[in-house]
């Protein structure tokens, strides 16, 4: 029992010394995302409505305020 504690204090102690990493891979999946929506919308955003891009699933009011 107590040799699966200190198992258990080791992964935890490990989770918490990586955290900073994490914080890192998810800025640089959010500015990935970020990048791939900004050519998205320069790519699609001057197609005309057609029978799957409609008034309310378009890229061209993308980002502004209703």
């Amino acid at each position: 029992m107590v040799s699966c504690l200190q198992g258990l204090k080791a992964l935890l102690t490990t989770l918490i010394i990586s955290l900073p990493a994490f914080y890192n891979v998810g800025a640089l999946l959010m500015l990935v995302f970020f990048m791939y929506s900004y050519v998205a919308v320069l790519l699609f955003g001057t197609i005309q409505p057609q029978a799957a891009i409609t008034n309310h699933a378009n890229f061209s009011n993308f980002g502004k305020k209703r």
